[in-house]
């Protein structure tokens, strides 16, 4: 067919759908630019490819004669190749995937095949969001998180926060990624408030605010890993002439070293102590020999204020060993440790709270495993409930850790200090093989993962809250305590029932001492309820 004739037939195509003679004359138009460019190339109509077309777009946008804008022309590209298709002239349409905005990326959008392409649909989304300035980190950061298993609405959603904030930064004219600082981010944040009251007259939540900040801060920290370098100044302790922080760092290396204490317990004892030093500082001390046991009771008092019962003895705790530290050191001449005493509290106030036997497997069986979630906490909640084991300990059990041939796992650094294998109860082990299946797939080594990326350990929070939920989903608000803790107490007192050793018992639970295991005879009230209908005449 000579061009003119198919020039013509295409014309009368357009004009018999509707269209006016003045947009027949422009489809006409483009059509004969089009023939003409490809005789020039010496190119047949079935040579017409995405990237020849891709090209003919670049040139009609240098044409000295075109429209103002290129979609008018691409829609009547498009056009035409459907009715070249429909003719039989060619069999493929060149223009699937030719977005006007793509036509300076090598390749176009067919040739890009970056993270953005793996949750966003329309090429104008994916040229909007891959965000210039940010590059390559913005996208290394977003296969960071796709290799991590986050959902694709997660992915959606994290969009926005840093789209916005990369227009800031433009904005404040910065040049690279590495001029930002955590003033601009919380410049950003306030300006983002003032926004929202502006445009939605509201204030945004607190939790619309820290998904911002948190959003922003992880990828710029991410992006700076990758330069190598930190975001930031990491958080230290300030200096005080009462206690400098020498001596603040003096103290917890000689309780890591010499008292052997966990890295969670050194924390606690530099919070108590910052807040002991603070509270020092208030009463206008400027040297450690001024410190007498008073300023020690004021302090305490104050802080009885914010906690109460056993939760004040940790921190008396702390004061008492801070000052043997100082003594021993020589940097006050009295002990004042000796007069620092715990709050006051009955020796046998504790009583272990369970459940009985088929309370517990009532528990066990109300789990709903139709999902992978499901099947994780049946698993996690059998191996606390006929191991006895500690929610941390749990939580650190490893894959290594599991002898399948053996039957028996491994727990490492119990409370202790023993590391000791343990036989696997046959049920425990049917529940992990049917949990591994639908463990999520990633490099952690930890038996217990979360259901949802990113993909991390279990801790011991999340362990009671796991245990609180189904125990309230079965008994409601009737339980005086919840947790994971409940199923130890509950082990324990099924071996005292069932005639274990105390030695047996102090093993199974990792304790240190006997003292310890005893405090499970205080729940022994079947062997109080025979010796009370037995010898109830002789008393």
């Amino acid at each position: 067919m000579m061009n003119g004739d198919l020039v013509w037939s295409f014309s009368e195509h357009v004009k018999s759908q509707g269209k006016s003679e003045s947009s027949c004359s422009h489809f006409r138009y483009d059509l004969r630019v089009l023939l003409k460019w490809l005789a020039r190339r010496r190119l047949a109509l079935s040579e017409l490819t995405s990237q020849v077309m891709q090209e003919h777009l670049r040139y009609r946008e240098k044409y000295p004669y075109r429209p103002k804008r290129l979609e008018p022309i691409l829609h009547t590209l498009r056009t035409f190749c459907r009715y070249a298709i429909h003719r039989r002239l060619i069999f493929d349409d060149p223009t699937e995937g030719i977005s006007c905005r793509w036509l300076h990326v090598p390749g176009g959008f067919a040739g890009y095949q970056g993270a953005l392409r793996q949750f966003l649909v329309r090429p104008s989304d994916i040229l909007r969001y891959q965000l210039p300035l940010f590059a390559p980190y913005w996208e290394q950061y977003l296969e960071h998180l796709l290799r991590h298993g986050y959902a694709k609405g997660t992915l959606h959603r994290l969009n926005f926060p840093i789209y916005y904030f990369h227009r800031y930064v433009i904005r404040r004219h910065l040049g690279s990624i590495t001029e930002i600082t955590p003033r601009i981010i919380d410049d950003y944040i306030r300006r983002a408030g003032m926004d929202g009251r502006r445009i939605y007259q509201r204030r945004f939540g607190k939790d619309y605010v820290r998904h911002l900040r948190s959003s922003v801060n992880a990828f710029v920290t991410f992006a700076f890993r990758q330069m190598n370098q930190e975001f930031g100044k990491p958080k230290t302790i300030t200096e005080s002439r009462l206690i400098p922080v020498s001596l603040v760092n003096g103290y917890l290396e000689f309780c890591r070293v010499h008292r052997g204490l966990k890295e969670i317990t050194l924390q606690n004892r530099l919070r108590y102590l910052l807040r002991f030093r603070r509270f020092l500082s208030g009463r206008r001390l400027s040297h450690l020999k001024d410190i007498s046991i008073l300023h020690v009771d004021a302090f305490l008092m104050h802080e009885s204020k914010l906690m109460k019962g056993p939760g004040l003895a940790p921190v008396a705790t702390m004061v008492r060993s801070f000052f043997e530290y100082l003594h021993l050191h020589d940097h006050i001449a009295s002990d004042l440790a000796r007069d620092v005493v715990s709050p006051c509290r009955f020796s046998q106030d504790r009583r272990p709270r369970y459940l009985p036997w088929s309370k517990v497997e009532q528990v066990l069986s109300s789990i709903d495993q139709s999902r992978p979630v499901g099947i994780r906490d049946h698993a996690l909640l059998c191996l606390l409930t006929y191991h006895g084991i500690r929610p941390r300990e749990a939580a650190n059990l490893k894959m290594s850790d599991i002898d399948w041939a053996k039957s028996s796992f491994l727990l490492r650094h119990r409370k202790n200090g023993d590391s000791e294998a343990y036989p696997l109860f046959p049920d425990v082990q049917k529940a992990i093989e049917k949990y591994l299946p639908v463990r999520p797939s990633c490099g952690l080594s930890n038996v217990f993962l979360t259901d949802r990326a990113p993909y991390k350990p279990l801790n011991s929070s999340s362990m009671f809250s796991i245990a609180t939920k189904y125990l309230r989903r079965c008994f409601g608000d009737s339980l005086t305590q919840y947790g994971p803790y409940v199923f130890r107490h509950s082990f324990a007192k099924a071996l005292i029932d069932r005639g274990a050793k105390m030695e047996d018992v102090l093993t199974l639970l990792g304790h240190h001492r006997l003292d310890s295991t005893f405090v499970y005879t205080r729940i022994a009230t079947e062997d109080l309820r025979e010796v009370s209908d037995n010898y109830s005449a002789l008393l």
